[in-house]
């Protein structure tokens, strides 16, 4: 049995549709091939004025997980055209900033009446996607699909889908993979029709159009990444610890804003938030306490010094209405433990005098201070047990 088959319900509509076997494609080379011929004045006039706007190159181009190949059963991977709607502004480092600092009001023009798109006709003339299917997704995420999820892989990526008539980015991931999966098991030429001019209507309205962190769930390599611990509060929240990626750089950076009143952050005032974020995301270890989607809590350090043995945490911060509830503590246990299995003995750290919480945290924990330090704040050092 191809892995394509084994992939789709023996019961599913597409397994028998006429439609989707013989006209599907038809339709698309003739429409996006007339398409490319009658929209020509207007990508000459796009192409013209992202050049002028945002300089080149014109396109955009990034590689995407497209359908399944019957005979390797992976996916397919495809290089896919888009306008560019971003410019190339870099923070001091000279790392780009992350999307929503980067697109223009000229971006969110092309985005919100979803012309950025219009290249992708090449890709459904070349026959890499399709006119209507799921949403062609980054080959970064191929990893994090449950097998359900995977059906979504079973015919080509469309330019628009049955998800993106339903939400778009507002929604979660499992509800934007349950409407792919829906759309796959009942492909049909009529619910093509529907979903064709339901996007129009959206892209009349500029409904669900949403930039970088703005996205319901964000990126779902980090939305999926492994919870380390669970702590299940009083008030029925679920607060979920995991690594934090780079990715969430300005979700870093705006707890680190929102807390810095109260716990003050031993960096240079000169230094921002975001530039900060940015840094000890690429070359330091970071931990993130997460209630929904929301960073409620965060241990920021570097696990990089083997020639002392030694790991540093420059932050443990977590947001005042959800103090007291034993996430400062999960946050350092955590942290610990990640040292002692790279083979660190050694934990360094720094508080204000006046943290008083964090103070006594660390006592417990059997932390020996050092004393003020010519910053202002305390150091606090501890040789970590190493595992047998």
């Amino acid at each position: 049995m191809s892995v394509l088959k084994s992939l789709i319900p023996s019961d599913s509509p597409m397994e028998k549709g006429l439609y989707e076997r013989c006209v599907k494609r038809a339709i698309d080379v003739f429409l996006s091939g007339l398409s490319l011929i009658v929209l020509s004045p207007v990508l000459v006039l796009i192409a013209c004025l992202v050049r002028v706007k945002l300089g080149s190159p014109v396109i955009f181009v990034q590689e995407r997980a497209g359908m399944i190949d019957p005979d390797t059963g992976a996916e397919r991977i495809f290089r896919l055209y888009k306008f560019r709607s971003m410019s190339d502004r870099c923070d001091k480092s000279g790392q780009l900033l992350p999307d929503d600092m980067r697109i223009t009001r000229f971006g969110r023009i092309l985005r919100a009446t979803s012309l950025d798109e219009l290249p992708e006709l090449w890709n459904i003339l070349k026959g890499d996607m399709s006119i209507v299917g799921p949403r062609p997704l980054l080959v970064e995420y191929l990893p994090y699909y449950s097998e359900s999820e995977r059906v979504r892989h079973a015919v080509r990526p469309g330019l628009t889908g049955l998800a993106q008539v339903n939400g778009r980015n507002n929604l979660r991931w499992v509800e934007k993979f349950a409407f792919d999966v829906e759309y796959v098991n009942g492909i049909s030429f009529l619910g093509d029709c529907q979903i064709v001019l339901k996007t129009v209507g959206k892209v009349l309205r500029k409904t669900d159009v949403l930039v970088g962190s703005e996205h319901a769930e964000g990126r779902l390599d980090v939305a999926r990444s492994p919870v380390l611990r669970c702590i299940e509060l009083p008030c029925g929240d679920v607060v979920r610890v995991r690594w934090m990626d780079r990715s969430e750089e300005c979700k870093l950076a705006q707890l680190m804003r929102r807390i810095s009143g109260d716990y003050p952050i031993p960096l240079d005032e000169k230094i921002e938030f975001f530039p900060y974020a940015r840094k000890v995301l690429t070359y330091g270890q970071v931990l993130g306490a997460y209630v929904g989607d929301d960073l409620i809590g965060t241990a920021v350090g570097y696990m990089n010094d083997f020639d002392n043995n030694r790991a540093a945490l420059a932050l443990l911060g977590v947001e005042e209405s959800y103090r007291s509830e034993g996430i400062g503590s999960a946050l350092l246990d955590l942290y610990e433990r990640e040292a002692v299995a790279r083979g660190l003995v050694n934990l360094s750290l720094e508080t204000h005098p006046t943290n008083r919480g964090a103070i006594r945290l660390y006592e417990r924990r059997g932390y020996r201070s050092l004393g003020e330090m010519e910053s202002g704040n305390i150091c606090f050092v501890k040789r970590m047990a190493t595992e047998s």
